[in-house]
């Protein structure tokens, strides 16, 4: 074996631990590149199970919403026409009259009954009858603005309000919407006709009489004959 000098394998030593120096420097970070490198998998999935529980309960918000949204509009629909049922009308009323105690806008209303539809009923059932109604509400949809409030009073009797509408206006379409009612011509019963009565709010009125002079204007009309429009004060 070559002998070595002292300074020599000095100079050896120095070189082996600065090269074991070097592997261990280069162990530990090839180590923790490791760790990165796992710990980014693990990022990763994390994030796509965040991300998928997150559309989750995006999903759910939504079906709790459509939810929502089936229960309120079957609270305050009616479920054959379509329109507004009492109970929201009157909600409606209320709103409208604040309006109206607050900026002074006129207010109307209309109350509608068909004439005669208890004998399309009992000559060709209610089926029929349905039809007709499904029909009507289509043409009182299509013949109204969309500020005014339609809704299913009860049976064959429909209440239209109308913001900011004068009484004398409130007559025009009314008379209007009479023609447009008796050319429906509904398969099997033909034409029908209807009456209405038509009222106009003051300051002292509260749903139930605005609505009762509508009625006995509604009564006055029937009572006339039919087909026909009426006010009373």
């Amino acid at each position: 074996m070559m002998s070595m000098s002292m300074d020599a394998l000095r100079a050896l030593v120095r070189r082996l631990r600065a090269k074991l120096a070097d592997d261990i420097i280069e162990n530990r970070i090839d180590e923790g590149y490791s760790i990165s490198k796992l710990s980014a998998v693990q990022h990763e999935n994390l994030q796509n199970h965040t991300e998928q529980n997150m559309e989750a309960l995006q999903e759910e918000n939504r079906l709790l919403r459509l939810g929502k949204e089936v229960l309120l509009k079957k609270s305050t629909t009616d479920p054959l026409t379509g329109l507004y049922n009492r109970v929201k009308m009157e909600e409606v009323f209320l709103y409208e009259q604040k309006q109206f105690f607050r900026h002074g806008d006129d207010f109307s209303m209309i109350l509608m009954d068909l004439d005669n539809f208890k004998a399309i009923n009992d000559n060709y059932g209610h089926n029929i009858g349905d039809n007709y109604l499904r029909e009507l509400a289509g043409t009182l949809t299509e013949f109204f603005r969309n500020v005014d409030m339609i809704g299913r009073w009860g049976g064959e009797e429909f209440l239209i309000l109308l913001p900011r509408t004068s009484l004398e206006e409130a007559k025009k379409m009314a008379l209007r919407l009479s023609a447009k009612v008796s050319a429906i011509d509904c398969p099997r019963i033909g034409q029908q006709t209807a009456s209405f009565g038509l009222a106009t709010l003051t300051r002292g009125d509260t749903l139930s009489t605005v609505v009762g002079r509508a009625d006995k204007g509604l009564f006055l009309a029937k009572k006339r004959g039919k087909n026909r429009v009426e006010i009373t004060v």
